[in-house]
């Protein structure tokens, strides 16, 4: 079995605990025959079998389920069966737990109201993640999340809601990620009366959102999220999940450059953990080694990490980062075997991480965000085939789907079209033609425009609409004129009005700056970008740029970032 990968550490370890280890027995227990325990009730059967699985008793456990999933076959009891082959998958081999879950699917695949198939789907997705296969797992996470609509089980929504983001996240669709985990949380607040455990699946959820902000460099919204989530898991005695928002915390303080504060965080925590979450804490003590000026130590973390890999076949995160460094390294050093050893890493888990990308976005547009093909398999046609008018809604909605992928792919390509557009072109504020206005200004002497007019461009050299507390007032002032003056000239030969004519200048000098200086937004969040260039607002700031360039913000500090690696 391969080394769990990061989905394991924000979906996995805490829902397993959750679902089997819910109850723990202080006291020794004597083991009852097969008779005893066939006499049990099936509640009494589930409390035995989580008491034994705390201590890891796995042959008695085992006779537990058999009896369990015995009188449940014997009873016809469809859930209890389901029971007795979900919970056997926690403590078999990847392949038996896949094949337990087939089962579960084939008798559960058409009983409503139930946790399965829902549950089933969700957990062969756990499971294929963590023996790397995303684009499977993708898929499962996805039925899953049909299939807990239909049965309106509001805590799977979330949890298949949550395991698309992360996985989404993970291969290139960070924001898209942010977004569906705001979809989840959102949606759990919702229904959160019809939710048995609303307060760790809320926490959960937090828990992805700082990891996201945190993979999209948006720091401020990491903190803010890392912060509620070390509230809520103290509130819920959480320990694993707040050590992880400590550790998130430590690295968002290496983002901000408060680099021995996140070393001392990172090295007072890292002997916790193992394998790839190690790996992870390990990566970023070599960039903080880096930037202290200790590229040994860097060298010295990152061949651990090699350790990690090399051992587990195990893909991790900033893998090209790591060998791309060893490998420079060992070629400056003329070690050539060394050399030879990293090149061969480098290529792999570059190729195997391009693969996995590749399928998870396939997956992920086919059957979740344009929904067409996944409405026709034999999932939902068990679901509604029987029933007419669902299968006119089903035409209807794939027809509508299929004219909203249309509409998706053509501003695709709008939106391509004019980016590359702005990264060739310099962007240049509004400039009126002085020459075809006609119109004149009453009580104005033309002396007196052509003055301001000077002092106008004077101005605009010299970049003083970047001063965030520009007024008419004090601009009139500087001047040396009243602002009903300054007011006219503007409107008549700048043709816009005053706060129309400061914004244009303050996001076209912006545009052109981010695009000759790209390291300039590293680290930065969009609000702070914004108020460099004289912005106060977020919102103005965000719907200027759109207006100049028709992309948001967002689209256009990605493509300067990409253009920039």
């Amino acid at each position: 079995m391969t080394a769990l990968r990061p989905l394991f550490w924000r979906i996995f370890l805490p829902l397993a605990i959750l679902n089997c280890i819910a109850i723990n027995s202080q006291q020794s227990q004597k083991k009852l025959s097969k008779y005893r325990l066939s006499q049990l009730s099936f509640k009494e059967l589930t409390k035995l079998a989580n008491e034994v699985y705390d201590k890891e008793d796995y042959t008695y456990l085992n006779d537990i389920l058999n009896v369990h999933y015995d009188k449940a076959k014997q009873e016809k009891d469809t859930l209890e069966l389901a029971n007795s082959l979900t919970y056997r998958i926690w403590y078999e081999s990847s392949e038996t737990g896949l094949n337990y879950l087939d089962s579960v699917l084939d008798i559960t695949r058409n009983q409503k109201g139930s946790i399965f198939p829902a549950r089933a789907y969700y957990l062969k997705g756990l499971i294929l993640y963590e023996i790397d296969k995303p684009g499977m797992a993708m898929d499962n996470f996805i039925k899953g999340y049909y299939s807990s609509l239909l049965s309106k089980n509001h805590s799977q929504v979330v949890d298949c809601l949550n395991g698309i983001a992360v996985l989404k996240s993970e291969y290139g669709q960070e924001r898209e990620g942010i977004l569906l985990h705001r979809e989840a949380l959102d949606y759990l607040e919702k229904n959160s009366e019809g939710i048995d455990d609303y307060e760790w699946i809320k926490l959960l959820t937090v828990d992805n959102l700082t990891l996201g902000y945190l993979e999209l460099r948006e720091l401020d919204s990491a903190r803010t999220y890392g912060k509620k989530g070390m509230q809520l898991s103290l509130l819920q005695n959480d320990t694993l999940v707040y050590r992880k928002m400590i550790i998130a915390l430590a690295q968002a303080n290496y983002y901000k450059g408060n680099y021995l504060k996140a070393k001392d965080t990172l090295l007072n925590y890292i002997d916790l953990y193992n394998g790839i979450k190690r790996a992870d804490i390990l990566y970023y003590l070599g960039e903080i080694e880096n930037k202290l000026n200790n590229p040994q130590n860097r060298i010295n973390y990152f061949e651990e990490i090699h350790q990690i890999v090399s051992k587990d076949s195990a893909i991790v995160d900033n893998s090209k980062d790591v060998y791309q460094t060893l490998l420079k390294d060992a070629m400056e050093r003329g070690e050539k075997e060394k050399e030879t050893e990293y090149l061969w890493w480098l290529v792999h888990n570059d190729s195997v991480l391009e693969s996995m990308k590749r399928k998870v976005e396939e997956i992920s547009l086919m059957k979740f965000d344009l929904p067409i093909q996944k409405l026709k398999t034999d999932f939902f046609e068990s679901q509604i085939s029987k029933k007419e008018r669902y299968l006119n809604l089903f035409y209807c909605i794939s027809f509508l789907l299929l004219l909203i992928g249309g509409i998706l792919h053509y501003r695709y390509r709008t939106i391509q079209r004019r980016l590359k557009h702005l990264m060739h072109n310099k962007i240049e504020p509004f400039r009126a033609d002085y020459k075809n206005i006609k119109k004149k200004i009453n009580n104005i002497d033309k002396s007196v425009i052509n003055i301001l007019l000077n002092k106008i461009n004077e101005w605009e050299h010299k970049e003083g609409y970047l001063n965030p507390d520009i007024s008419m007032n004090s601009l009139a002032k500087e001047f040396g004129t009243n602002s009903a003056y300054l007011s006219k000239v503007i409107n008549v030969y700048k043709e816009q009005s005053f706060s129309n004519y400061i914004k244009d200048l303050r996001i076209s000098y912006s545009i052109n700056f981010i695009k000759e200086n790209p390291d300039f937004i590293k680290n930065k969040s969009i609000i702070q970008i914004a108020e460099h260039f004289g912005f106060k607002s977020l919102d103005v700031f965000a719907r200027s740029l759109k207006d100049k360039t028709g992309v948001t913000p967002g689209v256009f500090l990605k493509w300067v970032s990409q253009r920039n690696l």
